[in-house]
């Protein structure tokens, strides 16, 4: 991210510097995601709700000003890039101010219990805990596991028990 961010948008700032000092300028946006990646992870931590959960709000207060923008672009030729900065920051400033308000004093999501799973297995059914699955069906066979050509030979309906 902060060689994209010197690249891509602070590439006219640093393009006429010297390169130690646009390396400079990359190591402090390196420190400066690194430290907001850290503090997003213990907020994340005191929050309640599962992670999926949070990441469905913020793509959803990302993405309806992101979406507006881009219908903005397609549908109003007379746009400009002034009011579609305006609008997209006040409405992600909007939309971010809602979905914190709704996790700090909002209704606390159910905890779900587990499901029972008695019953989910027919009874010739053998399953390993920490292993593959050793026997679908308890199977014998009455004649050799392979034919004559060395293929291994599949049990008929007769031969299964």
């Amino acid at each position: 991210m902060a060689a994209n961010t010197v690249e891509d948008i602070l590439g006219d700032c640093v393009k006429n510097s010297k390169r130690i000092s646009q390396t400079s300028v990359a190591k402090l946006f390196v420190i400066m995601y690194g430290l907001t990646v850290i503090g997003l992870a213990y907020g994340i931590n005191s929050m309640s709700g599962s992670v999926i959960q949070m990441t469905g709000v913020v793509f959803g207060a990302c993405g309806g000003p992101l979406g507006g923008l881009f219908f903005l672009g397609g549908m109003m030729p007379k746009a400009n890039w002034i009011g579609a900065i305006v609008g997209s920051m006040t409405a992600l400033i909007f939309d971010i101010w809602i979905a914190v308000g709704a996790q700090l004093y909002g209704k606390r999501p159910v905890k779900l219990i587990q499901n029972p799973i008695s019953g989910c297995f027919p009874n010739n059914l053998t399953v390993a805990m920490n292993a593959s699955l050793v026997n679908i069906y308890n199977t014998t066979m009455t004649s050799t596991p392979y034919d004559e050509g060395g293929h291994i030979s599949m049990p008929s309906n007769s031969q299964v028990t």
